[in-house]
C-alpha cells in the first residue's frame, strides 16, 4: 500500500492525475468512476494539459458517476466534453451520501456484465459501499482503484489498511 500525502491542492490535483493516467494507459478501455464537482478540477485541468502536450487519449475510457450533489455530474461532464475527450458514461445514481444505498447501487451496475478498474463517488462511505459490493462479488479489489472525498476517519483507515486507494479533504466550509 501507498499513502501520499500532499502539501496543496495543487499537489494532490497532480498525484490523482498520475494514478488516473497510468490506469488508462496501461489500460485504454477502462471504466473509471470519476468524481465530480469542484474539488477535482486540478486533476480534470492536469488531464486536459497532458492530453494537449502529451496526446494522452481518453477516448475509449468509459466511466460512472455516484453523484451527490446537483451540477457535479454536470460540472464533470462539461468539464471533460470541453477537453475534446469522449466519454462513455456507463452509470451514475443517487447514493444520499449512504454507503449502503451506494453499495446496493453498485451491485445493481454489476448486473449490467460492465468491468469495472476504478470508483469514484463523492464522500469516502460511498466508495466504501462500492467497495464493499465488488468485493462481496467476487472482484479482486486490489486491481480496481477506488477514490472518495472527504478524507473521512472511515476513509483514511480504509486507505491504511490497504483497501481505498484515495481520497480528498474537503472541508465542509467549502461545500
Amino acid at each position: 500500500m501507498k499513502v501520499v500525502v500532499c502539501e496543496n491542492y495543487d499537489d494532490l490535483s497532480n498525484k490523482a492525475f498520475e494514478v488516473i493516467k497510468e490506469q488508462v494507459v496501461e489500460k485504454p478501455n477502462s471504466v473509471l468512476g470519476l468524481a465530480t464537482g469542484s474539488s477535482p478540477v486540478g486533476m480534470y485541468q492536469d488531464m486536459i494539459k497532458d492530453h494537449k502536450e502529451n496526446g494522452t487519449s481518453y477516448k475509449d475510457v468509459s466511466t460512472y458517476n455516484l453523484d451527490e450533489y446537483v451540477g457535479r455530474t454536470e460540472g464533470l461532464k462539461q468539464t471533460l466534453k470541453a477537453s475534446g475527450k469522449t466519454i462513455h458514461y456507463v452509470f451514475e445514481d443517487y447514493a444520499d451520501w449512504n454507503e449502503d444505498k451506494a453499495k446496493e447501487l453498485v451491485k445493481m451496475f454489476l448486473k449490467t456484465g460492465r468491468s469495472v478498474d476504478c470508483v469514484v463517488a463523492n464522500n469516502d462511505d460511498m466508495a466504501l459501499g462500492g467497495m464493499s459490493a465488488l468485493e462481496e462479488a467476487g472482484y479482486d479489489i486490489d486491481s480496481i482503484l477506488f477514490l472518495g472525498v472527504d478524507a473521512s476517519t472511515n476513509g483514511c483507515q480504509s486507505i491504511l489498511d490497504g483497501k481505498m486507494d484515495f481520497t480528498v479533504y474537503q472541508a465542509m466550509s467549502d461545500q
